[in-house]
């Protein structure tokens, strides 16, 4: 029941009230359980999980408050996150909490669970949930930035509980993967560091869907939240404002698995200014490069979890394509690796009468040696037309001793430059430039006699997901 002005009201029937018409009716908003009976752990309740390659549990809101011997914390309880389908309108209840990741980490994101207690009338089959992600405005979820459907739900137990308990508990994992590339692949959610981020577990079918709350005796980061024009709370309310005695200042239950990556190099302010890189299939007379120099540190090796680059062009944007060099005494060498391009987003400024593009490659499957140097370059492809150009940027140069280890080089032999040249030569930029690329990594084990790469080149270690 939900009480109004001191008057109690039903949820029901405070939507009759509004005119909204329902497949079935609601249930209340907060849901507090008297008994539960689990069958199998699982991972979003803290189980252990076979995890691939790189990736780990970054995130644990804490046990839910059902454990694996199947007893129920006092506290249990659970609320309801759905949308149903209605005329008019549709019945709306939003249930989000919060997680945030630290300065100097980004996380690629593999797999997000939650666990959610669904009216007995939906079968396990017909479970739709979508996973929505918002960006943080002063302690709240403020714009929906990213939708997810489920990938699976696994049975985790069944519970009793007070008007419309009959509930069954679920384990739900979504994989959150975005924008497709050229090649109908997706890749993971790529979240940024030092920043907040709010999760809501949407049940979308009919029957009443409930997020379970967390058992972790503290609270992370805030509290949860609740939202439901439909039941009196049309902004977003902590956890122990609601009206209801089931329900305290409580988290809610979902985990976060992810390779945890850092930024090895950030040089992704760009001027509209640059030189030209830019690749013709059938002759190399008229292809040119420009490549600019990384470093890994000593330590552990890397693995790529995302490059950027900045790209003025008039050719067919899918067939740009990235370029990592071994280095010899501060020149490229040996054959460079290509990496296709991944995404593409255009940043809304023109070079020389060309849009300015950044290109983007998401765990791209190379590996880097600790303590090695690299020379990086993206290249436009031309199809051989008239006019057809590609212009790498330089990086913005803010003070006068700004350049990271050498300055960036150039070769194009139509115009006399067969080997890698300084951009400070006098025919080329005058002065010294580098180029406008970021790079993230993360540490990775690599298998003995798998450390040096076919050719001289790149070491290569497979990490793509199946």
């Amino acid at each position: 029941m939900l009480k109004r002005n001191g008057i109690c009201i039903s949820a029901a029937a405070l939507l009759a009230s509004a005119g909204v018409s329902l497949a079935e009716p609601t249930a209340p908003a907060v849901l507090k359980w008297d008994s539960v009976t689990m069958v199998s752990s699982s991972a979003a309740r803290g189980a252990d999980a076979t995890l691939e390659d790189g990736v780990e549990l970054v995130w644990d809101n804490g046990p839910c408050d059902v454990d694996d011997m199947g007893n129920i914390n006092s506290a249990a309880a659970g609320l309801q996150s759905q949308v149903w389908p209605g005329s008019p309108p549709p019945f709306e209840a939003y249930s989000a909490d919060d997680f945030f990741i630290k300065d100097g980490r980004w996380w690629s994101i593999e797999k997000i669970s939650v666990v959610m207690a669904v009216s007995t009338n939906v079968s396990q089959e017909d479970l739709d949930v979508n996973l929505l992600v918002w960006s943080d405005c002063d302690g709240c979820p403020d714009q929906q930035e990213y939708s997810f459907p489920m990938i699976e739900a696994t049975f985790i137990g069944a519970g009793s509980g007070d008007v419309f308990g009959d509930t069954n508990f679920y384990e739900i994992c979504f994989d959150p993967e975005i924008n497709p590339d050229f090649y109908g692949n997706t890749c993971p959610l790529f979240l940024t560091g030092d920043t907040r981020y709010w999760l809501s577990p949407i049940g979308a079918s009919n029957g009443v869907y409930y997020w379970v709350t967390a058992n972790n005796e503290k609270i992370q980061g805030s509290q949860g939240k609740f939202r439901s024009p439909h039941l009196g709370y049309p902004n977003w309310t902590d956890n122990d404002d609601i009206d209801s005695d089931k329900i305290d200042c409580q988290d809610m239950c979902f985990s976060i698995y992810a390779k945890d990556c850092c930024l090895l190099r950030d040089q992704g302010d760009y001027d509209l200014a640059g030189l030209s890189s830019l690749d013709f299939p059938s002759s190399s007379l008229f292809s040119s490069r420009s490549v600019d120099q990384f470093q890994v540190g000593p330590g552990d090796d890397q693995s790529i979890c995302r490059l950027e680059a900045y790209l003025a062009t008039n050719c067919l944007l899918e067939h740009t394509f990235a370029e990592i060099w071994n280095n010899d005494c501060d020149m490229p060498a040996g054959t460079p690796q290509r990496l296709d391009v991944d995404k593409v987003y255009d940043t809304g400024d023109f070079y020389s009468g060309m849009p300015v593009y950044c290109f983007v490659w998401s765990c791209p499957d190379v590996t880097l040696r600790a303590g090695d140097n690299y020379w990086f370059s993206i290249v436009a492809q031309g199809q051989g037309v008239a006019g057809e150009r590609g212009i790498f940027l330089f990086k913005a140069q803010d003070l006068p001793c700004d350049i990271y280890i050498r300055e960036g080089k150039y070769k194009n032999k139509f115009f006399g430059y067969d080997d890698f040249t300084n951009v400070s030569d006098p025919g080329l930029e005058g002065e010294p430039r580098e180029f406008a690329f970021r790079l993230w990594t993360r540490n990775i084990a690599i298998d003995e006699g798998d450390t040096t790469g076919s050719g001289g080149t790149v070491a290569r270690k497979s990490i793509r997901r199946p």
